[in-house]
């Protein structure tokens, strides 16, 4: 389950966005949920309840966590 992320952000340059989920809970490792990138640069929110590709802009990519699993 994700949850919504909003942002008001433009640029006549602005081709895509990328949105890294760290965990700043983990004092002794870095540990990363989620990468999402490639996010058109015309887009203002990601709504909840994405749990894959599926409701994200197309052309979205993502990659895997520390687990080695697409989250």
């Amino acid at each position: 389950m994700s949850h919504p992320f909003s942002w008001n952000y433009e640029s006549a340059d602005l081709k895509s966005f990328t949105i890294i989920c760290e965990d700043i809970d983990k004092q002794d490792e870095k540990f990363i949920h989620r990468i999402i990138f490639n996010i058109a640069g015309d887009t203002k929110e990601l709504l909840t309840g994405f749990t894959d590709l599926r409701g994200l802009p197309k052309g979205t990519k993502e990659t895997a966590n520390c687990f080695g699993k697409l989250d």
